[in-house]
């Protein structure tokens, strides 16, 4: 579990700045794009994760400003079965998956869907019937491509800092 703990930080918060945009000149530091590969690669070998996710988001358009915070349980394991679920804030999706069954709720879209669950984690997490967005990065990482869907669009990507949990 501290190894864990150590490859979601490190992947999700410590190691870069990304920047999105159309520049053609693609700067990423070496370090960084290690560090990134390194928490792939623990992910790929994990058959069973379950974490919490503590996520804030601040939206702006024009002179409209929204700020959302969420608490979120995640678990998935492989094949095809995946859990979730915001235990905290409101309108926000949920996704579950038995194996069997794929289920979505969307409080904010008045939206359920019940459909035979897709047979790989890839597939649970391209639907996109709801609409969602990738604002969370962890189920990227359970993904086949998941260097490409993670870095996909990102022209800059720098180290920010480094710590040390335990052993990792």
């Amino acid at each position: 579990m501290k190894t864990l703990v150590a490859a979601v930080a490190v992947a999700l918060s410590l190691f870069c700045v990304l920047a999105l945009g159309g520049e053609p000149n693609v700067q990423i530091e070496p370090k960084v794009e290690e560090v990134l590969k390194q928490a792939i690669a623990f992910f790929k070998q994990q058959n069973t994760v379950s974490t919490r996710i503590r996520a804030s988001m601040d939206l702006e358009q024009g002179a409209e400003k929204h700020s959302q915070k969420a608490l979120l349980e995640f678990t998935v394991k492989r094949p095809n079965k995946v859990r979730l679920v915001a235990v905290e804030g409101e309108g926000l999706m949920s996704v579950y998956s038995d194996g069997a069954r794929f289920f979505a709720l969307s409080p904010q879209k008045d939206k359920y869907i019940e459909k035979p669950a897709p047979a790989t984690l890839d597939a649970i997490f391209e639907q996109n019937e709801m609409g969602q967005s990738r604002q969370f990065l962890l189920p990227l990482f359970f993904k086949e491509k998941a260097y490409e869907e993670l870095m996909g669009g990102v022209t800059s990507a720098k180290l920010a800092g480094s710590e040390k949990l335990g052993d990792v």
